[in-house]
């Protein structure tokens, strides 16, 4: 975690090959949590791919494949105020919406 003028910034990064290699790290604010990177990863991911191209989005935290398991299922009911990372959430819930193509998330 890094904090800066009081605000604290967690890192995320994106790899892989989306018609070429593509290696992509950016700060994340809000909560300094390894989760908080995780989803922002995913989310960036989603929005960088081709939405028309097949997509496997390689992850090790289990609240995304969780949150993306139930909301394909049609259960997904977050309450909101208790997700501290909803606002990634949303825009990857977002992001995934909106692919044309099949998304594929692996632990």
């Amino acid at each position: 975690m890094i904090t800066v003028d009081e605000v604290q910034l967690v890192g995320a990064g994106v790899t892989g090959y989306m018609s070429e290699f593509i290696r992509f790290s950016f700060s994340v604010g809000g909560p300094a949590t390894s989760q908080r990177g995780e989803m922002a990863a995913a989310a960036m991911a989603l929005d960088l791919a081709d939405p028309n191209l097949p997509l496997t989005v390689y992850t090790d935290c289990m609240s995304i494949l969780n949150a993306v398991v139930r909301w394909r299922r049609g259960d997904f009911q977050p309450r909101m105020e208790d997700e501290k990372h909803q606002d990634i959430l949303l825009d990857l819930l977002k992001n995934l919406r909106h692919r044309a193509s099949d998304t594929h998330f692996v632990w």
